[in-house]
């Protein structure tokens, strides 16, 4: 769709003129903290703070009467309220239709993951402005800050398309706060008033201002929007923030795409390996490349072993038997073969990919694994039953206890004979069999247990991996 509103400049006015001012077209958005809006015919008057003399009052009630920008509680539009960066994000995503995700990383340390603007601003990112911190460290995005409209500047000449165009930054000139606008910025404004997407202001004395600092109120959207659609560091002063920075953006960004450098070595009957770390705003992910036979193994061509989208992870482990994804490997990791082993840093939305060095790795043997222990059962007769008791596993890989029982099978074994219960505390080793039904799974004896019946009982035990050894057998009769 973007590519579509870069071609096509007769949208561009009224775009702009909707996402510049807060608001998405339609669908309404409706902030957070704004309860659900009410309805009322075409002509009323739905807010106590916007009486008819009100400068606004006609574009505002338009605006309300057609669900495209809502209210608050208490019958309030609070016309001079800003609009605030994360609610500036959200808008830019449900207008542009951008594409958003299940689950985000987040990159700003001031947007959580349990912020509910989290998707808006990820999914919104490569067209905001945000704050750099320092090497290593989440950037700031600040976004209980009122929008302003230097960064609606960055946002709709990134998501028209035209941020690859050098500007000639002399159309500044006109504005007498020109020294006002972020340096890093003044290229965006400059396309901005090229292409008439912004045309500043004008003071009370007749000057012409860019006002990059200006905040736009709701009163002012409604207006702006009414017109469209009916009659058609620290951010202290801006000429000297350096640390305010764009996205995706070549003249913030340039250079080569940085590489992930690996080392490997082995550690018991596993391969450990670790990358070096990148911190790049255009970073997706890191994908872990094996190849038997290609002396430069590069995602996609060589399939992958892993993927992982968190930066600052930048270690796994391989071992025989793992899984792998496409290439040449065969479907898993075989101990004895040597891999060429390399990180590909996956940039821009998957659309650029860059493969690091290689390192060769061959997997050791697995370690040999001990036999799987078994257990022994007996039974106590009881007043209230039979207790039945065994004796207590202790190994690593143990999972639980079934116990399972059969009036037929002389060898009952769990799954096929189902089983009386299921514990997987490896203290707890013994259970009270009694008359009633209770029995869970396939069985010949309807379930239930009757007095003066003989049933054949026995323990399997669980381990991980889906590994299962059986106890002896024994023969039980109920009082």
């Amino acid at each position: 769709m973007l590519s579509e509103l870069a071609r096509s400049r007769v949208l561009v006015p009224l775009l702009v003129l909707v996402l510049s001012l807060g608001l998405s077209g339609i669908p309404a958005i409706a902030c957070p903290d704004d309860p659900v809006s009410k309805t009322k015919p075409a002509g009323d008057t739905w807010f106590s703070d916007v009486p008819a003399t009100h400068w606004a009052y006609g574009a505002i009630n338009w605006m309300a009467n057609n669900n495209i920008l809502n209210g608050f509680g208490d019958n309030l539009f609070k016309p001079d309220a800003p609009v605030t960066r994360e609610q500036f994000a959200k808008i830019m995503v449900v207008a542009l239709q951008l594409k958003m995700h299940g689950t985000y990383t987040p990159s700003f340390s001031d947007v959580p993951k349990s912020a509910w603007s989290l998707p808006y601003v990820e999914a919104a990112k490569p067209y905001l402005t945000g704050w750099r911190v320092g090497a290593g460290q989440l950037d700031l995005f600040k976004p209980y800050d009122a929008a302003v409209r230097e960064d609606m500047a960055v946002a709709l000449v990134g998501a028209l398309g035209l941020q690859a165009e050098t500007p000639d930054l002399a159309v500044l000139d006109v504005f007498i706060d020109r020294a006002a606008i972020s340096p890093n910025l003044q290229r965006h404004a400059a396309i901005a008033v090229t292409h008439g997407i912004m045309n500043g202001t004008i003071k009370p004395d007749g000057a012409r201002a860019f006002d990059a600092q200006g905040i736009l109120t709701r009163a002012q959207a409604s207006v702006l929007v009414f017109n469209a659609l009916v009659k058609a560091g620290e951010k202290v002063t801006y000429d000297d923030d350096p640390t305010k920075v764009t996205y995706l953006d070549p003249a913030i960004a340039p250079g080569p795409y940085p590489t992930a450098s690996v080392t490997a070595k082995v550690s018991g009957d596993k391969v450990l390996i670790s990358w070096s770390r990148i911190d790049d705003p255009r970073f997706n992910g890191y994908k872990v490349v094996l190849s038997r036979y290609n002396p430069a193994p590069v995602y996609p061509e060589d399939g992958y072993y892993r993927w992982v989208t968190d930066a600052k992870s930048t270690s796994l482990s391989l071992q025989a038997g793992q899984k792998y994804v496409g290439g040449d490997v065969g479907g898993q990791l075989q101990a004895g073969i040597k891999y060429y082993l390399s990180i590909t840093a996956v940039y821009d939305g998957h659309t650029v990919k860059v493969p690091g060095n290689v390192v060769a790795v061959t997997l050791p043997q697995a370690a040999a694994q001990t036999p799987l222990p078994t257990n022994t059962i007996k039974a106590l007769n009881q007043a209230d039953g039979v207790l039945l008791a065994w004796s207590k596993i202790v190994d690593p890989r143990f999972v639980g206890y079934k116990v399972v029982l059969s009036r037929v099978n002389s060898s009952p074994v769990y799954p096929d004979d189902g089983y009386l219960v299921w514990i997987t505390n490896a203290d707890v080793t013994s259970t009270l069999l009694q008359t009633g039904c209770k029995y869970y799974g396939q069985n010949d004896f309807g379930g239930c247990f009757e007095s003066g019946k003989t049933y054949h009982a026995r323990i399997t035990a669980l381990f991980k991996d889906g590994a299962r050894t059986n106890s002896n057998v024994i023969r039980v009769s109920l009082p």
